[in-house]
C-alpha cells in the first residue's frame, strides 16, 4: 500500500499544471514540494492511506504561499 501511493506522488507534479492560469509558478512549485514532501512523510508513518485530498491541499498551499509573499513585500 505504501509504496503504491508512493509511486503517484510524482505524477501529482504532472498535474499541477490546472493552476499555472491562476497563480504564479515560483509559488506552485514551493507549495508543491512542501505538499509532497509532507505527504510522503505521512505515508511512510502510515498516517495517510490515500491521497484524495491531495489537489485540495495543494491548492490550499498555493494560496498561503501567495498570501506569505504578499505580507512579506508590504512589510
Amino acid at each position: 500500500m505504501k509504496k503504491e501511493l508512493l509511486k503517484e506522488l510524482p505524477q501529482v507534479l504532472k498535474l499541477v499544471e490546472r493552476y499555472r492560469d491562476k497563480y504564479p509558478e515560483v509559488y506552485i512549485k514551493s507549495a508543491a514540494r512542501k505538499v509532497l514532501e509532507s505527504f510522503r512523510k505521512e505515508i511512510l508513518e502510515g498516517r495517510r492511506t490515500h491521497i484524495l485530498d491531495l489537489y485540495e491541499i495543494l491548492e490550499e498551499q498555493i494560496i498561503k504561499e501567495c498570501l506569505t509573499s504578499l505580507r512579506r513585500n508590504r512589510d
